[in-house]
């Protein structure tokens, strides 16, 4: 049968430029919602503006299970429409009226909450999975190094709006326009490639990509069938379910557990310019390691990658807790940190569409991320406990380096070998189908 030629490489440009929009935002905010604040533009109590923030945790917690059944009922693009015309009303126009810290939670607590929760994960994962099955790791972590970008431009992108406008409302202006420009995108996105009378990576299941005059097996590892699917009910009941909760609830913590960093690096002596250099080379690193993951995630067992992540980061901890001061282990610190960030956001969503398929992808990945919010959400209480009871955060480092050991193992042995093992029995299975042909 003769399918329409590929374009999915082009939906995938359109789904990562509503992603990275939508990451340019928060990282503008992150930039324009504390000089709000401190320059007295807007006067609130400090309780009111830490509200909007817990406000938006929220809504990445058991909102994204009601995400999920309205994706598995009316599919991806609608809701990343709505998400659209929410980041352009909010930007555009509720900025204009951000005068009290009632409408500040209202603006950035549920408008910007919604946006995030709407536009940046969920929903662009799950057309990606549509669209890509052989090239799901690639076109996955590619999507995501490529939305990393936003978040690096945006704070130099805020400082120079308002130094030359004097007020942070141009940020929330920029994020209104780019919300129009998703909007009008998102009559160019489609579903899957079926509707477009084509299929996922326009290349047969089984079959072989042409590279010049050769032809290349695109994935050496396993996934199941796009036309299978294992019910939220039965994923519940398997290992690997389980395994995956705890290792993705490790990541998102252990991310979280970064705002005690750069305190302890300060309290021993490490200047604020190396770590403002620090955190500036290895956001590129970040990207680079994204992009390098883009490459390998259909080559390699992607829960292999995610645990080369979590043994890292493992070993930086345990250096931190050693000497903190050496700038080599501040550097290395944070060059584990965004491969970790990499691997949870580059791998994570592969693994669990991979293993469980792609129909209830939406359920099982919602479940993943409320755990991962709602837990990652005590990493700053847990933090201060630790340094409040022992004077210094010294010792949060050695409990983490234990952790997250503890995740590698799980990843590697609970999930990456197990799932290695089920591509070598279905492609055994497939030799021994043509020898009895």
């Amino acid at each position: 049968m003769q399918h329409a030629k590929f374009s999915g490489w082009q939906q995938l440009a359109l789904i990562t430029f509503i992603t990275t929009s939508a990451t340019l935002f928060s990282s503008l905010l992150n930039i324009a919602n504390p000089i709000m604040y401190s320059s007295g533009q807007v006067v609130m109590a400090a309780t009111v503006y830490g509200l909007s923030f817990t406000v938006i945790s929220l809504m990445q917690g058991p909102p994204q299970l009601l995400l999920a059944g309205f994706i598995q009922k009316i599919g991806s693009r609608k809701p990343m429409m709505f998400g659209s015309i929410i980041m352009a009303v909010v930007g555009m126009v509720f900025a204009r009226f951000i005068n009290s810290g009632t409408a500040f939670v209202l603006a950035y607590g549920i408008g910007f909450g919604l946006i995030n929760l709407i536009t940046n994960q969920l929903t662009a994962q799950c057309l990606i999975n549509n669209w890509f099955y052989q090239r799901r790791g690639q076109a996955q972590a590619l999507s995501r190094g490529i939305a990393m970008v936003g978040a690096i431009l945006g704070p130099y992108i805020a400082n120079y709006v308002i130094k030359v406008t004097n007020d942070f409302r141009f940020c929330w202006y920029i994020g209104g326009v780019l919300g129009i420009a998703c909007f009008i995108i998102c009559f160019f996105l489609k579903e899957s490639p079926e509707e477009c009378g084509q299929i996922p990576d326009g290349i047969p299941v089984g079959g072989e990509a042409e590279q010049g005059n050769k032809k290349m097996v695109v994935s050496t590892v396993y996934k199941r069938p796009a036309n299978e699917s294992i019910s939220v009910k039965g994923a519940v009941k398997t290992p690997l379910f389980w395994m995956a909760i705890i290792a993705s609830s490790v990541g998102f913590l252990s991310l979280s557990f970064t705002t005690a960093t750069s305190v302890h690096f300060l309290n021993h002596g490490v200047s604020l310019s190396t770590l403002s250099s620090a955190n500036g080379a290895t956001a590129i690193i970040g990207i680079i390691l994204m992009l390098s993951i883009s490459a390998m995630a259909d080559r390699i067992e992607p829960a292999f990658i995610y645990g080369s992540g979590f043994a890292l980061f493992c070993i930086s901890c345990i250096l931190v807790y050693v000497n903190p001061s050496q700038v080599f282990i501040v550097y290395l610190y944070y060059t584990a940190f965004n491969m970790l960030m990499a691997c949870a956001f580059g791998t994570m969503p592969t693994i669990l569409a991979n293993y469980f398929g792609i129909k209830t992808f939406p359920s099982i990945q919602s479940i993943m991320l409320l755990c991962g919010g709602l837990i990652s959400g005590t990493a700053g209480l847990i933090t201060g406990l630790i340094a409040e009871m022992t004077g210094d955060y010294k010792v949060t480092f050695g409990i983490w380096g234990v952790i997250t050991l503890i995740a590698t193992l799980i990843m590697v042995f609970g999930i990456a070998i197990p799932c290695s093992r089920k591509y070598k029995a279905v492609e055994s299975n497939k030799v021994k189908e043509k020898n009895h042909e």
